[in-house]
């Protein structure tokens, strides 16, 4: 059970909400200590007065688990159907034990297999958010809501000063939001990514986080505002990226040598660019980690850029298929979107 029954001084904050809203149905639950369950569900009976799944939750024995939840009519208004759960089903279940210690759970939050979150205790989403509102890292995973990304921000700037952690980091979350956030915003979290980069870079140059996301940084505000922006970070963006391939040439899967063969391709050859070094730099990449989706991004690019589009599509077909990381899911699901858009606009220029 020590695996299972996890996270009970974090969950007894997420949880602090629910006294307030207690009734009697609630009372003999312990909901100021936080318990999660993770099982199989192997039945949902949606009646009234309560709702209830059966979860069985696999460890040295099986344990035959009873979640209650609101009346169907309170769970329609939390989002719930009567289909949303069916036997079979994976869950994570946090919400109070039942106080005499039996397999019995009231369950408060949900989480699906497909990654969706129900609450299963009306008025405690506010709660549930503002417990989770400090803790940078987990907003910052869930930086497709950019409002959680914005948060992250934030707390990250708040120690950027005087924190190196906290400054690669405001640079990384900053690069999200400029290129994830609405235009007239997206200017501003750049600039200020640049500022945070090199701040990184300063406490730590030793380090690579600092350098790459100072180039990402540039590279975007380069890339999509304008010459004077172009021709102020160019020379930098190149510099920054051959330090943290002299610092670490794999690290995060040799980004920085997959940034630069992309900066050999963009920039215009008067100024240093060449197509045939940003092949190489790519293909170099691809040879240590094959399902860089940065890497066969932007080959794929030069690659129709050259007139190959055959060669171009079975890059992008590879990163369609490649594996999703988990910690940059939301990175990697834009490349593969993009990708797959790319694939039906050579078929459409084909036809």
């Amino acid at each position: 059970m020590k695996g299972r029954l996890a996270g009970r001084a974090a969950l007894g904050v997420l949880l602090t909400g629910v006294p307030a809203l207690a009734h009697h149905a609630t009372a003999p639950y312990d909901l100021m200590h936080g318990t999660v369950i993770s099982g199989a569900v192997t039945r949902f009976d949606w009646e009234n007065p309560h709702a209830h799944i059966y979860l069985d939750v696999t460890g040295d024995e099986v344990e035959h688990w009873t979640i209650e939840l609101e009346s169907p009519g309170q769970l329609r208004r939390l989002g719930w159907k009567k289909d949303t759960v069916s036997a079979g089903d994976r869950m994570t279940v946090t919400g109070g034990r039942a106080k005499s210690g039996s397999f019995t759970l009231r369950g408060v939050y949900v989480e699906l297999a497909d990654g969706r979150k129900l609450m299963g205790l009306p008025g405690l989403d506010e709660a549930a958010t503002d417990a989770r509102s400090d803790d940078p890292e987990e907003l910052y995973r869930r930086r497709e809501d950019l409002t959680s990304a914005k948060r992250a921000a934030a707390l990250w700037a708040a120690a950027a000063a005087s924190d190196f952690e906290a400054a690669w980091k405001l640079a990384r979350a900053s690069y999200w939001i400029g290129t994830h956030g609405p235009e007239a915003e997206r200017r501003a979290a750049l600039e200020r990514g640049v500022s945070a980069g090199e701040t990184a870079s300063r406490f730590r140059p030793g380090r690579p986080e600092g350098h790459f996301w100072l180039a990402a940084d540039m590279g975007e505000l380069a890339e999509s505002f304008g010459l004077v922006q172009g021709i102020k970070y160019r020379s930098r963006i190149k510099s920054e990226l051959e330090r943290v391939i002299a610092i670490d040439p794999l690290w995060q899967e040799d980004s920085a040598d997959s940034a630069l063969g992309q900066w050999y391709f963009e920039v215009p050859r008067l100024f240093g660019g060449s197509r045939a070094n940003a092949k190489d730099h790519l293909r170099r990449v691809l040879d240590r980690f094959p399902d860089s989706k940065t890497a066969l991004s932007f080959l794929a690019e030069v690659l129709v850029a050259e007139g190959r589009t055959s060669e171009a599509r079975t890059l992008l077909q590879r990163l369609i298929a490649a594996p999703i990381d988990p910690d940059w899911s939301p990175e990697d699901r834009d490349f593969q979107r993009k990708a797959a858009e790319r694939l039906q606009a050579l078929a459409a220029k084909d036809r």
